[in-house]
């Protein structure tokens, strides 16, 4: 079984297509060969040069995708937490090398004092993976961000912190509520405060499992051996957080390209 997120942002320099036949080409064959099913963008330093959504965005209703669909962008919602907590760095507000106790007190995870704010963002923290053995049961029920940090994110350290790459939400899941905590903001406030206003990204946001988001695809799972699309499991979205709960479009997503890379949203020197 393969999850499948309707969402693809390719950013291609002019010299792989010349051209809109070659990029309709590219699509038709990632359609046709790869069942893809979303929108495919091709920008030169930040100017779109094409843009077009493929496939459908609703398999009840057979709506399409077009280039203005919105997507559940999944992981990519990390991108948005290590900015703002870069931000805060900048600004003098974090250490990156003080320990998650030293801005949330109250965890109670062999972590607090051991793991900096550097080893979550480089997933080296050594954290035991939030999902468990359960993969996206801690996402089907309702429960505030503390007591999922408290439930799935503070056992005991899987191995020693800095030594080991381990992927897991559970990190950006803490540094989300670390932000909160430093700024004294929600996590929603500090993206639109921050980032969403500044680059005029007026198609973004944190998604909640109740929100009607016009023109929101839905998200499918396939089965590997049929290639049969079907319904994705329920769960309640905004348990990810800020390490997968955001929602957005390809256009959007090529603005923050440009503000990283072209230095609006963080200096040049952090950047090099």
């Amino acid at each position: 079984m393969t999850r499948q997120f309707l969402f693809l942002l390719i950013l291609l320099l002019s010299e792989f297509c010349n051209g809109q036949t070659d990029y309709d080409q590219l699509i038709t064959y990632y359609k046709t060969s790869k069942n893809f099913n979303g929108v495919v963008l091709a920008a030169t330093n930040g100017k779109i040069d094409f843009m077009k959504g493929t496939g459908v965005a609703n398999r009840q209703t057979l709506t399409p995708i077009n280039s203005s669909s919105v997507f559940k962008i999944a992981s990519v919602t990390k991108t948005f937490t290590v900015v703002l907590i870069l931000k805060l760095y900048e600004q003098g507000k974090i250490d990156l090398s003080a320990t998650i106790g030293t801005y949330l007190p109250e965890y109670n995870g062999e972590a607090k004092d051991k793991v900096s704010i550097h080893q979550l963002i480089t997933y080296s923290s050594g954290i035991p993976n939030c999902e468990g053995k359960t993969g996206i049961g801690v996402y089907q029920s309702p429960v505030s961000v503390d007591d999922f940090i408290n439930k799935y994110c503070s056992g005991k350290l899987e191995f020693e912190p800095g030594k080991q790459f381990s992927y897991d939400n559970g990190n950006y899941i803490i540094l989300g509520r670390i932000i909160e905590k430093i700024t004294g903001k929600s996590f929603s406030q500090n993206l639109k405060e921050s980032i969403l206003a500044p680059l005029n990204m007026m198609n973004t946001g944190l998604l909640y499992h109740k929100n009607i988001i016009q023109g929101l695809t839905e998200t499918y799972n396939i089965d590997d051996s049929t290639k049969v699309f079907y319904k994705d499991d329920p769960m309640y979205i905004e348990n990810y957080y800020s390490a997968g709960a955001m929602y957005s479009t390809a256009e959007d997503l090529l603005k923050l390209d440009a503000g990283i890379f072209q230095n609006k949203l963080l200096t040049k020197k952090l950047l090099t």
